[in-house]
């Protein structure tokens, strides 16, 4: 992805090497875990692409920035704990965003014959 593509987008945001993978990464997921098909490397298709999947690479930037990890928080004898799982806000980004386009994770396989 050229950083002309990544602008195409108009997405708001300042894009730097380390943007632009992460735009080509979310994009791949994108195609990857839903039924939304375009070429990632042609500028016009990226024009076109629905705002659903712009608010996702806007939002799977901001979760890549996060830092991993239990952070917590005291005050007085009250203590609270929270955790950075990357893995699940991503899954749940995915369904709050492009839940409706969404593949499925189930496969179904052709059985074999077992007599024959």
């Amino acid at each position: 992805m050229t950083r002309e593509q990544a602008e195409s987008l108009k997405l708001g945001i300042q894009i730097s090497d380390k943007t632009l993978i992460i735009i080509e990464s979310a994009l791949d997921i994108v195609l990857s875990r839903t039924s939304i098909k375009f070429d990632k490397n042609n500028l016009e298709e990226l024009e076109k692409i629905p705002a659903r999947v712009k608010l996702f690479v806007t939002k799977y930037i901001e979760l890549m920035s996060l830092t991993e990890g239990v952070s917590g928080q005291s005050i007085s004898n009250l203590s609270m704990s929270f955790s950075q799982d990357k893995n699940e806000r991503l899954n749940n980004l995915l369904e709050e965003i492009l839940g409706n386009d969404m593949l499925s994770d189930i496969e179904f396989v052709k059985a074999v014959n077992r007599w024959g």
